[in-house]
């Protein structure tokens, strides 16, 4: 998990550097031809390295068309919605047909589920607290990662007069450390099983992303850094544990849905952090300094969220396991 997390970091940070360079050098159009040559290239690879031959027909395996359908309509309209939402300009009878499309097609998804007899989903996996409450954690952290990357170029170029390379070079920093880091915490956590990992992960990056907001008007760049790079070091505690968690939270025969729900979570996290970070950059177009603040302001609520949530599992767990000693040493 930990090599995974940190090229995953890698992959998706570094990608702000290389754009970066490319705005300075060639352009925006630079930005999208590039993705030419990767995906070929990735194609050229696919094909040399993964089995495409067909495989054989599952007797007995019925389709969930109407969980499909359904599903797809729900995620399509919410990401509309919320980039509706973003969008000033987009009246609120527009917005409230798109929330009512959102809700309406995830209940029929519900009832889709709860009635086929091979479902898309298992919805019986939600009442697993343990994977759960870990799910829930991470998602409110991307969500709150999205937001710091969506606002942190807006404020380092528009405030502190930083170039697009230069931009780049900050989100390099923060992959780097992620990179590195959580190959160490993963190694750390498959050594000793600490049971709150992902809750100091949480701790720390509350407090990185809590002295930036108290530091945003200050334009000290060291001291910016430094609350960036204690984010930073709180996302590394915190990724490897918490994947771990959600991945061992169901039985191994519903891995699958463990890992399904996880990419979608993060998925679904990134689009709503993102789109939130856009909604306070339109409200507070006047002052990015404002917008930076408010921003992160969000991204600290929705940390502290999730460590609420976190130790609030972990206290019950507690009290299970002394009551449970308590009974052995008395019977």
């Amino acid at each position: 998990m930990g090599l995974l997390g940190g090229t995953v970091a890698l992959a998706s940070l570094s990608g702000p550097f290389i754009g970066g360079v490319l705005l300075d050098v060639s352009g925006w159009p630079a930005i999208f031809l590039i993705n030419i040559p990767i995906g070929a290239a990735l194609l050229l690879l696919g094909i040399r390295s993964m089995d495409l031959s067909k495989p054989k027909p599952q007797e007995g395996l019925a389709m969930d068309w109407r969980g499909a359908g359904s599903f797809a309509v729900a995620v399509i309209s919410f990401m509309i919605f919320w980039g509706s939402i973003s969008n000033m300009r987009t009246d609120g009878f527009s917005v409230s047909i798109l929330g009512c499309i959102c809700l309406i097609s995830l209940f029929a998804f519900i009832r889709a589920e709860r009635s086929h007899a091979q479902p898309l989903l298992d919805l019986s996996v939600f009442a697993v607290k343990a994977f759960v409450v870990p799910l829930l954690s991470m998602i409110l952290f991307f969500a709150a990662l999205l937001g710091v990357e969506v606002t942190l170029p807006f404020y380092l170029e528009g405030v502190m007069a930083f170039t697009s390379s230069q931009v780049g070079g900050v989100f390099m920093l923060i992959a780097g450390i992620l990179t590195v880091g959580s190959q160490l915490v993963g190694r750390l956590y498959d050594k000793y099983r600490w049971s709150y990992y992902s809750t100091a992960g949480l701790t720390v990056a509350a407090i990185g992303l809590l002295a930036f907001v108290l530091l945003v008007g200050s334009a000290d760049i060291a001291m910016l850094l430094g609350a960036l790079v204690v984010f930073t070091v709180g996302f590394t505690i915190f990724q490897s544990p918490i994947n771990t968690e959600i991945m061992r939270g169901l039985p191994a025969e519903k891995s699958s849905i463990a890992s399904a729900l996880n990419s979608t979570g993060r998925h679904f996290a990134m689009t709503f952090g993102a789109s939130i970070a856009s909604l306070i950059l339109s409200i507070y177009s006047a002052s990015i300094v404002k917008a930076t603040a408010m921003s992160m302001t969000v991204a600290v609520a929705f940390c502290l969220t999730g460590i609420l949530i976190s130790v609030g599992r972990r206290k019950k767990i507690d009290r299970n396991k002394r009551g449970t000693l308590i009974l052995h040493h008395l019977f």
